[in-house]
């Protein structure tokens, strides 16, 4: 990693091959937040339900208090981010902490709860 805590640029088709493998019945994601000019790349595998109930009991104990939900945000990111390294995305969030913020979203994403859904009076 360099000096101003930029991650690598991307994975190698080597790494998603081999993530893909190590995690055959989750969602594989790349997700990419555009920051300043710069671009971190993470690659993501989907909660389980054990993972997924875990991070929403988190949020919900959390209530009001920002820097606990905070916490459940970064603890469920970690756990999920498969590249790059976690000590460079644990440098990256100490430098940019804002940055946790961005996975919430993605997190649900991953699990489906921002799916399409659609229903018709039968």
């Amino acid at each position: 990693m360099s000096e101003d805590n930029e991650l690598e640029e991307v994975p190698t088709q080597d790494v998603i091959d081999r993530l893909k493998q190590q995690f055959p019945n989750r969602t594989l994601s790349r997700f990419v937040i555009k920051d300043q000019g710069d671009e971190h790349v993470f690659i993501l595998t989907s909660p389980n339900r054990e993972e997924w109930k875990k991070y929403r009991v988190e949020c919900k104990s959390s209530g009001e208090d920002i820097e606990r939900m905070e916490i459940a945000v970064e603890r469920a990111a970690l756990a999920q981010i498969r590249w790059p390294e976690r000590e460079e995305v644990k440098a990256l969030f100490a430098s940019k902490p804002g940055i946790i913020a961005n996975f919430a979203g993605e997190l649900n994403d991953l699990v489906g709860t921002n799916a399409e859904v659609s229903s018709k009076k039968l």
